[in-house]
């Protein structure tokens, strides 16, 4: 897809980029909300959409630049070709540990400047085992 020229994480602290949300309490709307706080990037949410579907469609269509939270295994299962040809971004996992199949992918822990932003960063993404990738079609 590769669209919107954002290849790397810190492009989003200039750059405006439109996610995908499901509604209010969701993590597709909270994520990027914490990550403008605590990291200084411009995310704008849009939605809400009915569910992670709908998000990815919009993505492909060009309405959206991409998704923040979706699970790495989702994201192999459903959009491997997208993966493949490298019209899928991964911008960084947001767990508390990075996923051995993406060592270079950045982990959001790693951006935090500040123990403090390590301490709310943490927070939020520890729960996530498995790493979720913030996808953006670039």
């Amino acid at each position: 897809m590769k669209t919107n020229g954002i290849t790397n994480w810190e492009q989003l602290k200039t750059q405006e980029l439109t996610v995908g949300g499901n509604g209010s309490g969701s993590d597709t709307d909270q994520f990027p909300k914490l990550l403008n706080a605590v990291l200084g990037t411009k995310f704008k949410v849009i939605g809400p959409y009915g569910g992670g579907a709908d998000v990815v469609k919009a993505m492909e269509a060009g309405e959206l630049g991409g998704r923040c939270g979706w699970s790495w295994s989702s994201v192999k299962g459903t959009k491997a070709d997208l993966l493949a040809s490298g019209d899928l971004v991964l911008l960084m996992q947001m767990s508390g540990s990075k996923h051995p199949e993406l060592p270079n992918v950045p982990l959001v822990m790693d951006l935090a400047k500040s123990q403090e932003e390590r301490q709310m960063l943490n927070l939020i993404f520890a729960r996530q085992a498995l790493g979720r990738p913030f996808v953006g079609t670039t």
